[in-house]
């Protein structure tokens, strides 16, 4: 069985169809399946040569021998005593299999760790509570030299050969391309095992490579199962179903539609058990659409939110797994329909078709570039961004230091930052008149992004999720809560790349206690740091109005002054 896909075009009807008959007419499918490069706008980054990204369209049933070894690997593992295995990755190399892992049980006797952040609290948190001699640290990097990822390593390699053990690369496994850095460091240390999948396969698009299934394969998950269901939808979503049949392109053409019709946004509500679903198709679309001026804005919302399905902002994807009560999702189905808004809703019928949805968003994601005119592998301002903090980190390794700027408002604890474009345009007279003056400088078709490089624990996102909430009831615009530098990745394109619709209030902390890396000549903060500092950097550059608040004296401490800040800064706002 695949997922139940229904397609809603409400007030976008005519447009809808439109669209679908643009992919049609053009034959876009087939092109697709045949590697037809022209489809998309040649690339920039390689010299006006077309760019890759069609490995991934086969996987689902190219995979199938690969299986037996990822068995085998898991048996081993279990025999040889790992108790604790630590994901190293960053953006959806972490995301997706997150997804399809957070669906089912943990499997007994196994804890699962997921570091993809350089804070220096959360990477000291992950140290502190495994078992050293007991971890597997899965390595996950594509062609490239991924900094955070190596800083990873390097740092849990000093780890393993100061408790004493003394083949530490056996603690390692690889899950890279063929003659990539990360293979070559593979070899080097003699890491105990080397996942390697062919050149030029983007993460956003390997759900089913072993980016994807190596964890799923070590959780125990029913990869057989979960690969069928993959084919099912390869099958469902390839040039020889009937286009009134194919979800891929409804589902492309649909997103397509709202950025046309000046509906960009698009509003994810998923059911608790797939709740991370949400967060997978909000990076794919995000960095797969956001480029030349263009994109569609995703919007994660809480499954127990008091939003209102109805919004003109966008379009509404509601997705629920069969086996969960969903009356939230009901009441939003009703509301739309009601008020003939634009949605689609889908129902799994089992976890393990998170796998086919996956692949059916690619699809679709391909398809809504192409008719957008962007090239869906491309992610220029990722790029751009590392470039960034290379050069801020080479300011630290040179006695340089990080760039120094001048702090507009200074308050409980709190600093308040802004260049650019929002240097002239807030007021400075108190915390709360500056938030409100740059509140203000929001539009109808406005959103707000958070986003936070504090630490990532329990305490701290449970209060920005709620500040998330009361700011978008508050100020009427979807608000985005974005954790560095995991969104760098992918919803980083879309802020720098996509319209310039965006507010952007990001968060840094002062560190209470920081972790050095070894050999690398600066500390876990600073890269941190290096990495919010040149994001924002970027956002300035591109005049898209911005600022920063740091917490001085901690985020433990800065949280509750970050709070009421906020409060009356909204309070003011409604008086006004």
């Amino acid at each position: 069985m695949l997922p139940t896909q229904r397609i809603v075009p409400g007030v976008l009807e005519s447009a809808f169809r439109r669209e679908c008959e643009a992919l049609l007419t053009e034959n876009v499918l087939a092109r697709l399946w045949a590697r037809d490069s022209s489809l998309w706008p040649p690339s920039p980054e390689k010299n006006g040569a077309a760019q890759e990204g069609f490995s991934w369209l086969d996987l689902p049933v190219s995979m199938g021998p690969k299986l037996p070894e990822l068995a085998e690997f898991s048996a081993e593992i279990e025999k040889d005593g790992i108790r604790d295995i630590v994901n190293l990755g960053f953006g959806i190399s972490h995301i997706a299999p997150e997804v399809v892992t957070r669906a089912f049980p943990v499997p007994a006797g196994r804890r699962f760790f997921a570091l993809d952040s350089t804070d220096p609290a959360s990477v000291r948190e992950v140290a502190e509570a495994i078992e050293i001699r007991k971890t597997l640290f899965l390595v996950a990097g594509k062609s490239g030299k991924s900094l955070d990822t190596h800083i990873h390593f390097l740092y849990f390699l000093d780890r393993l050969k100061s408790a004493g053990v003394k083949r530490p690369g056996e603690h390692f496994a690889a899950v890279a391309e063929e003659h990539s850095y990360l293979d070559q460091i593979a070899r080097q240390y003699g890491f105990r095992k080397r996942f390697l999948d062919p050149p030029g396969l983007g993460v956003r698009y390997s759900v089913f490579s072993h980016f994807g299934l190596v964890r799923a394969a070590l959780w125990g998950l029913d990869l057989p199962a979960y690969l069928a269901a993959g084919a099912a939808m390869h099958r469902a979503c390839g040039p020889d179903t009937p286009p009134e049949q194919n979800p891929a392109l409804a589902l492309g053409a649909l997103l397509a539609t709202g950025v046309i019709e000046g509906r960009d946004k698009l509003l994810l509500h998923a059911s608790p058990r797939i709740a991370w679903l949400s967060q997978r198709i909000e990076q794919l679309i995000a960095a797969g659409t956001g480029k030349q001026g263009s994109g569609i804005v995703p919007v994660v919302e809480d499954w127990e939110n008091d939003g209102d399905s109805s919004s003109t902002w966008g379009i509404t994807a509601l997705l629920r797994l069969q086996e969960e009560s969903a009356p939230e999702l009901e009441r939003r189905v009703a509301g739309a329909r009601e008020s003939e808004q634009p949605f689609v809703e889908i129902l799994l019928n089992s976890p393990l078709e998170v796998g086919a949805e996956f692949y059916k968003w690619e699809v679709a994601t391909t398809l809504a570039a192409y008719l957008l005119g962007v090239a869906p592998f491309e992610i220029p301002a990722v790029r751009e961004s590392e470039a960034r903090t290379a050069e801020m980190l080479e300011g630290v390794q040179t006695q340089r230091g990080l760039p120094a700027a001048t702090a507009r408002v200074c308050e409980a604890g709190l600093e308040l930052y802004a260049e650019g474009a929002a240097r002239q345009q807030i007021s400075t007279l108190s915390l709360a008149d500056a938030l409100q003056t740059c509140f203000k400088l929001r539009q109808p078709d406005s959103y707000l992004a958070l986003l936070s490089f504090l630490p990532n624990n329990a305490r701290i996102e449970e209060g920005l999720r709620a500040l998330r909430r009361q700011l978008s009831r508050t100020l009427g615009i979807p608000v985005l809560l974005s954790f560095g530098p995991r969104y760098l990745y992918s919803l980083g394109q879309l802020y720098k790349g996509g319209p310039d619709t965006g507010l952007f209030l990001m968060l840094t902390a002062a560190q209470e206690q920081d972790v050095p890396i070894p050999g690398a000549g600066y500390t876990f903060g600073q890269l941190q740091m290096a990495q919010a500092l040149g994001d924002l950097d970027s956002l300035v550059r591109l005049q898209r109005p911005a600022i920063r608040l740091h917490l001085a004296q901690g985020a433990e401490a800065g949280m509750e002054q970050l709070e009421k800040a906020v409060h009356r800064a909204l309070a003011q706002a409604r008086r006004a």
